[in-house]
């Protein structure tokens, strides 16, 4: 464990990547990335689906410590993991049922998974994010605590 705040958060992006890149649907189509929309640009090139990993930053946790009167040293990284589908490829329930599929792959591997923090990685969120044009965008967010100092 590192207590770079930098180091760390890089580190989770990375252990993120290599967790998606280890579901063969995602195999050698995982990006770190900014937005969606740079995960498009670059996924661009590959058949769907694709993953991207996004940092989406800190926010504080926990309250104040009496005994040593430190407040705001517990945060939580939050990280989003962004999944494209092609919507054309398939029906409309099987596009559904796909990304669902997806979706469960990534929940069972993140489960119970500890990060480089040495926390486990915990569940906040999936719900469909956005539709462009004939690209399906699904987010899934996880959370880890980090010390900010």
């Amino acid at each position: 464990m590192t207590t770079d705040n930098t180091d760390v958060i890089y580190a989770c992006l990375i252990d993120l990547k290599e967790v998606l890149q280890s579901i063969a649907l995602l195999d050698n189509k995982t990006l770190l990335v900014y937005s969606a929309e740079e995960l498009m640009d670059k996924a661009s090139l590959v058949p769907l689906p694709a993953a991207g990993a996004v940092y989406e930053g800190m926010r504080a946790t926990g309250e104040v410590n009496k005994t040593t009167n430190r407040t705001g040293t517990s945060a939580e990284a939050v990280f989003t993991i962004l999944v494209l589908a092609d919507k054309l490829k398939l029906s409309t329930e099987g596009t559904k049922q796909a990304n669902i599929h997806v979706m469960g792959l990534i929940r069972k591997a993140l489960r119970m998974r500890k990060s480089p923090t040495g926390h486990v990685y915990r569940f906040m969120l999936e719900a469909p994010a956005d539709e462009k044009g004939d690209t399906l965008i699904w987010a899934q967010r996880w959370a880890v605590p980090v010390s900010v100092i």
